[in-house]
Order: C-alpha cells, then sequence, then structure tokens
C-alpha cells in the first residue's frame, strides 16, 4: 500500500520515527519520492500503512512541509 501514491516515502536510509522527522526535517532518512506508480485516483495522494499504530502523524507533517516547500520557495 505504502508505494500506491504519488508520494511514497522511499526508506533510502532506513526508516525515521516521527520524532527523529519533526527534530530534524532535513534529517538524511528522509527521503520522499515521485512517481513510482502513476494511479491518477491517487495524485497528490501519501498513504501509509500502520498510520495511527505506529504514531506515524509527525512524519506525515514532515513529508507534507518538504513535499510543499519547493512550491513555496518559487513564489
Amino acid at each position: 500500500m505504502a508505494i500506491l501514491g504519488e508520494f511514497v516515502f522511499a526508506a533510502l536510509n532506513g526508516t525515521v520515527y516521527s520524532s527523529e522527522a519533526l527534530n530534524n526535517p532535513y534529517n538524511f532518512k528522509i527521503t520522499v519520492e515521485t512517481n513510482f506508480l502513476i494511479i491518477p485516483v491517487l495524485e497528490r495522494i501519501i498513504t501509509d500503512s500502520h498510520f495511527a499504530q505506529r504514531d506515524r502523524m509527525g512524519r506525515l507533517v514532515v513529508f507534507l512541509a518538504r513535499i510543499l516547500k519547493p512550491r513555496f520557495d518559487s513564489l
């Protein structure tokens, strides 16, 4: 399920926990990739299994900020 959305946590440098991501939004473990699969209905979507059970809200907030930052930098 985690690879279905447009944005994917690639885990190229291992996993990152919410506390680590919130502590440093530019942690080297945060690797968000795009377009692994292209499913039109899931454009602009991040999927994450076990979201509540593994306390991934902080991680999601950082992923969103990292995804949106280039768009705000260009304003």
